[in-house]
């Protein structure tokens, strides 16, 4: 079921948009507004390609569902209260994308792996306090001109001074100011995880960490210029390719008996 006034198409869906319908592609390209509501479960790959004059989406089904906007030259997205999640690449290499706005009952629990991969014109954002699941490295990959990741008050994420905590700042998951690293870094005392690729590509030498850090994750030291470092005795896991092209790395002193 759907209506069109104006430039503004609504769609009220319960499961599955049928490929085998035929529309009016005379009118879908003069479409610049799409609302859509329902239980969305499936959507024709080329569905959203036919809205060649598409600026604005606004949502208001449970998922977003993985590749549905990817690609598309929209430009402004309304996310609704009834979506509970994003899927991967939903929004992948829209690059016009500049405004999402999440309506502030949100519902929101996750946003999956390049959810906003390459959205190369976003340079804000301000995420629900209901979100829970986000890895943030891969869900802003490629979103070069991202500065800022705000949160609404009374989320488990904080963002201090462009690096993004949650866990009371024991869990520290991305730095939005990788080129502000310099090559002395101390790793704020308490924190006991360190983020998938969190120091990758930065201008760090050495780097002091705290004997609270249990575990480091994947990548997390990858292309930097470290020449030593001491793994702190609470380590219990390092991920792959940590310290990976760190290519004047000379020393490593490992002091915990458990990593994995």
């Amino acid at each position: 079921e759907y209506t069109i006034e104006s430039s503004t198409m609504t769609i009220n869906v319960n499961g599955i948009i049928d490929s085998r319908i035929q529309w009016d592609t005379n009118k879908l390209q003069t479409i610049n507004t799409l609302k859509m509501n329902g239980n969305l479960i499936e959507i024709p790959s080329d569905f959203i390609q036919q809205f060649i004059s598409l600026k604005t989406v606004e949502l208001h089904t449970e998922n977003v569902l993985q590749g549905m906007l990817a690609k598309t030259q929209i430009e402004n997205v309304i996310i609704g209260k009834e979506v509970k999640q994003i899927e991967e690449k939903a929004f992948e290499q829209c690059e016009k994308l500049t405004s999402i706005q999440f309506n502030q009952e949100s519902t929101l629990q996750t946003i999956k792996d390049s959810a906003f991969k390459d959205c190369i014109s976003l340079k804000i954002i301000t995420l629900p306090k209901s979100l829970q699941n986000i890895q943030f490295y891969t869900v802003f990959n490629g979103c070069n001109q991202l500065q800022t990741i705000q949160f609404e008050e009374g989320s488990i994420f904080e963002n201090d001074n462009g690096l993004i905590y949650s866990n009371n700042k024991k869990t520290l998951h991305y730095n939005l100011n990788k080129e502000t690293i310099s090559e002395y870094f101390i790793l704020p005392a308490n924190i006991f995880q360190i983020g998938k690729k969190l120091f990758e590509r930065t201008e760090m030498k050495t780097i002091a960490l705290s004997n609270d850090l249990e575990r480091i994750e994947d990548g997390a030291f990858q292309h930097n210029d470290i020449e030593s470092i001491i793994i702190p005795k609470n380590v219990k896991y390092i991920g792959k390719h940590t310290f990976e092209m760190n290519q004047h790395l000379e020393l490593m002193i490992i002091t915990s008996k458990e990593i994995e």
